[in-house]
């Protein structure tokens, strides 16, 4: 009888220590497969980018849309690495590309907003008046036409001011 309990008891602490590391483990695996996934999205959806074909119309449209879908795979990529299981510290390498997507995002961001802004002035004759919060609202649809230039939710204009005054204009680089 005790080496049958002693058995039992061994298999049982088998199984509650591979319980353990399954349990331990899974939130690991889980972040290398979404890492994986996000950082094939955007080479596919900047390779499609790259690959238009068609009339400009279609063209514009592929290019947009792949860069589009690229900015959704590297703001997700952004979030992944932000929220490590454990809150362990990233590693050099993910620490570099953590870097890399936020300053990828920063440019994307400034260029969209340069470019608000210049077409907010074309269709206007000026650019939009007030504080940075009003010229914001004004370049997301609170004009006299209601058209869109801008997105104001986009994620990353909350955490790091962009300059608005449009003697800097020119200056605007995602720098």
């Amino acid at each position: 009888m005790k080496t049958f309990t002693s058995v039992f008891l061994a298999i049982l602490a088998a199984v509650g220590v591979l319980t353990v590391i399954v349990f331990l483990a899974s939130p690991f695996v889980r972040y290398s497969n979404i890492k994986r996934a996000c950082l094939a999205e955007m080479e596919t959806a900047i390779g499609n980018a790259l690959d238009a074909t068609g009339s400009p119309e279609s063209k514009l449209a592929q290019i947009q849309g792949g860069m589009s879908r690229a900015r959704k795979a590297r703001e997700t990529l952004i979030y992944v690495l932000e929220n490590k299981p454990w809150s362990l510290p990233l590693t050099p390498g993910e620490r570099k590309l953590l870097t890399e997507s936020k300053t990828e995002i920063r440019k994307d961001t400034a260029n969209a907003l340069k470019n608000a802004l210049k077409g907010y002035k074309a269709e206007y004759g000026d650019y939009p008046q007030g504080t940075p919060a009003e010229m914001l609202k004004a370049l997301d649809g609170d004009n006299p036409n209601h058209f869109h230039f801008f997105d104001i939710r986009r994620g990353q204009l909350n955490s790091k001011p962009y300059p608005l005054d449009v003697t800097q204009l020119e200056s605007i680089d995602g720098t």
